[in-house]
């Protein structure tokens, strides 16, 4: 498969995905593009000459664009609008046959600059799994720290004026979410999420604030798979041994500095 690093500062509207490939495909192949980071997150399918959006995820609904004519120019790049924060993530464009096999394939990086991004994956039954973020000691006393779901806008986690504030949580996270005794004054922000399940997959973003001006900001993405499914890198490795790598399209993209396709497993 073929990997790109694409970075955006924010403000920008929309960004490019590239993926330039051979012209002509075949009529009854089916091109997905998918969040790699996040679990059945699809951001847009076309098959059968269609663009399929009953398929694609609400958060993408109305902000993805493909060329008309794709299969036969082989221009499979995805245009996305209105980016948002959480919109920083690994994209995967897969082309695959009518029998369900993988003709091509294509790993694109997005990075919003300024906004810190982070993976982490646990496996289900694991007890906790830590949402990393330290940032500069000795922080205001009057900033106030949220966690909240990204994907959702559910409220996880809210400290404020040296207290948790968890009559605001959502349900799904009331009793299973903990911080440091001193955040403020450590600089770590990192939350504890107690018996992570497949339901907590997804985009954690936390926010630093100071009344309408927000100092630091952080997106933590977490994958809590079963005992046996491939982790987020096994299955990138998978990808490696059944494709070389492809030479048609670009194969870097000017950018300022990249995310290293790496992750952490939750110990």
């Amino acid at each position: 498969y073929e990997l790109q690093t694409v970075e955006v500062t924010p403000g920008v509207k929309r960004v490019l995905l590239p993926f330039k490939t051979t012209a002509d495909l075949p009529e009854d192949v089916r091109v997905e593009w998918r969040r790699s980071d996040l679990e059945d997150v699809k951001v847009l399918v076309y098959e059968n000459s269609q663009k399929k959006h009953e398929e694609q995820h609400q958060d993408y609904q109305g902000r993805t664009e493909m060329n008309e004519e794709l299969l036969r120019t082989g221009d499979l790049s995805l245009t996305l609008k209105d980016l948002r924060p959480t919109d920083s993530g690994v994209y995967t464009c897969t082309v695959y046959k009518n029998d369900g096999a993988i003709l091509k394939q294509k790993v694109v990086i997005l990075t919003i600059r300024d906004y810190q991004v982070e993976i982490v994956e646990v496996t289900k039954g694991k007890k906790s799994v830590l949402l990393p973020f330290k940032t500069t000691l000795d922080l205001p006393d009057d900033v106030t720290i949220e966690w909240r779901r990204g994907d959702s806008r559910d409220t996880v986690h809210t400290y404020q004026d040296g207290q948790n504030l968890l009559e605001e949580q959502g349900q799904d996270y009331r009793g299973r979410t903990e911080m440091n005794k001193e955040p403020l004054r450590t600089g770590d922000l990192s939350l504890t999420l107690k018996d992570p399940q497949n339901t907590h997959s997804g985009f954690y973003m936390c926010t630093v604030s100071q009344g309408e001006d927000i100092l630091r900001q952080k997106i933590v993405t977490l994958t809590v798979r079963g005992k046996h499914g491939a982790s987020f890198t096994e299955q990138f490795q998978g990808f490696r041994n059944k494709r070389k790598p492809m030479t048609d399209g670009p194969s870097s993209t000017a950018i300022h500095e990249s995310i290293p396709l790496t992750t952490k497993e939750a110990s």
